[in-house]
């Protein structure tokens, strides 16, 4: 059809542009434009204004329907939201080698495979200094809840760096739990990743023996690791239960770094307007990591109660992911504790320290000189310890 056919019907209507059409050529088609114009000219909107119903159907039901898929999708893919091993993208397909020219000379990262349980492998990186001797004391870093250990090695070699000014020599054990980084791609579970996480902490008791442990959590790892000393004390985790008798004398020490409470303690944080229902979603998390309980309700004589007697927590002064305050109540809960009961009467230097890193943010705390002295000194302390003890066992 012609562009003036086309202006002449809107112009003029339908009868002005088919006048001239032969009925017998064109009777089909001229009756069926008939009928579709008829149909277009039914549909027009009516002048009258909409009904109350229909009005509040569109501005209630509308943000309903909204507010409920989003809340179903939450709910159906919150593992997706906090295991992040995808992110960012790349994360999955990086290998050591792509990035060797970035590591210090004096510095010896490689690669190692841990088998965890159900067929899953755990890939994780190591790395020491280049002077080939069995180490003070050996770290193993519990990651955030996104990126790979490759992505934390300017972390690694900054504290290397550190320590390298005490003479003191340590080894960092940084494995990826499931989904992360080249590790078998099975569906992150809190028992899953606790699992992943003793079968290193097995590794590194193996690998290095008679060094003494550190665990170092960040972020979500931070919650791992408090969950993961609880977890030696319940008598139906076989797994836990069977680390605890081959490595528990060996963990000296706790780090945790911007750690958070609870997943529904980070959900209410992250929507904190109460006339929107996303908070209300905090109750259905899968996987809670409710580490601050785990804190409150440790006992005189657990593996828990013990190791926090002298951990250090770092909070970021400006942490714009994690408040601040979650780390403070943390360390709260290892502060309150009994001073007469356990280990806490032993000495004064073992007692839970707070350390707040200025200016820091979530990601960046390592960034600051405070942290790689602070961080080295408290290392320096167990590898002190242990010569302490080789000493009183040789008189």
């Amino acid at each position: 059809m012609s562009p003036a056919l086309l202006w002449r019907r809107a112009l003029f209507g339908y009868a002005a542009t088919t006048r001239n059409i032969k009925p017998h050529k064109y009777k089909g088609k001229s009756r069926s434009l008939q009928s579709l114009v008829t149909a277009s000219l039914a549909s027009q909107p009516s002048p009258n204004p909409p009904s109350i119903s229909l009005a509040l159907a569109v501005v209630v039901g509308l943000p309903l329907a909204l507010w409920t898929y989003k809340c179903v999708a939450l709910v159906l893919f919150q593992r997706k939201i906090i295991y992040m091993g995808y992110a960012p993208p790349g994360a999955r397909s990086e290998y050591l080698e792509d990035i060797a020219n970035q590591i210090p000379q004096d510095v010896c990262a490689t690669r190692v495979e841990l088998p965890s349980s159900k067929g899953v492998l755990v890939h994780g990186l190591v790395l020491t200094s280049q002077v080939p001797r069995k180490p003070d004391c050996v770290l193993i870093y519990f990651q955030g809840n996104a990126g790979n250990p490759l992505h934390r090695i300017p972390v690694f070699t900054t504290l290397l760096g550190a320590c390298k000014k005490l003479s003191l020599s340590p080894a960092i054990l940084a494995p990826a739990p499931r989904s992360y980084w080249t590790s078998t791609n099975r569906t992150p579970t809190q028992q899953g990743i606790i699992a992943d996480y003793l079968h290193a902490i097995e590794y590194a008791s193996e690998r290095w023996p008679g060094v003494p442990l550190v665990l170092y959590g960040h972020s979500l790892g931070g919650a791992v690791a408090t969950y993961l000393l609880a977890a030696f004390d319940d008598e139906h985790n076989v797994l836990a239960s069977r680390v605890k008798g081959r490595c528990l004398p060996m963990i000296r020490g706790l780090i945790l770094e911007n750690p958070f409470s609870s997943i529904p303690d980070m959900v209410r944080e992250m929507y904190p307007q109460r006339w929107l229902p996303y908070r209300y979603l905090a109750p259905l998390a899968w996987d809670k990591w409710d580490a601050l309980r785990a804190l409150r309700e440790t006992k005189p004589g657990s593996v828990l109660h013990e190791v926090t007697g002298d951990a250090l927590v770092i909070v970021s002064e400006k942490d714009e992911v994690v408040p601040r305050s979650m780390g403070e109540a943390m360390f709260s809960a290892m502060e309150s504790r009994d001073p007469d009961t356990g280990s806490d009467s032993v000495s004064s230097e073992r007692e839970p320290r707070l350390l707040v890193i200025k200016d820091a943010l979530h990601e960046n705390a390592w960034m600051q000189r405070q942290w790689a002295v602070k961080v080295a000194r408290y290392l320096f302390k167990f590898r002190a310890q242990e010569t302490s003890n080789k000493n009183l066992l040789q008189k």
